[in-house]
């Protein structure tokens, strides 16, 4: 963020990725989330280095906080069946964004 802060331009930004915080994943969104331009959407963060389900309400909320408005870019990385699993993370997704 650092250096997205010093460049001080609006073509400069940051891809923000909610699953590879290794912490506190929701401290941490709120804190790069006025800085993206692009964000891809995990179904699972890192809380005190442990794997859970992501709360994609919570993370909307913080992104319409921010004030961001662009895409979400569902990012699959279970080891179950992605024939299977990414249609159901889409309708949750789509329900979750519905409700947002």
């Amino acid at each position: 963020m650092e250096i997205v802060q010093k460049a001080a331009s609006p073509w400069a930004g940051i891809n923000l990725d909610v699953g590879n915080f290794p912490d506190d994943a929701y401290h941490q969104i709120e804190m790069c989330a006025p800085y993206a331009t692009n964000v891809h959407f995990k179904s699972e963060v890192h809380v005190d280095r442990k794997s859970q389900p992501a709360d994609w309400p919570r993370i909307l909320k913080i992104l319409g906080n921010a004030g961001y408005q662009g895409y979400l870019a569902l990012e699959y990385e279970s080891t179950d069946a992605p024939l299977t699993a990414v249609p159901k993370l889409v309708s949750k997704m789509r329900e979750v964004i519905r409700g947002a």
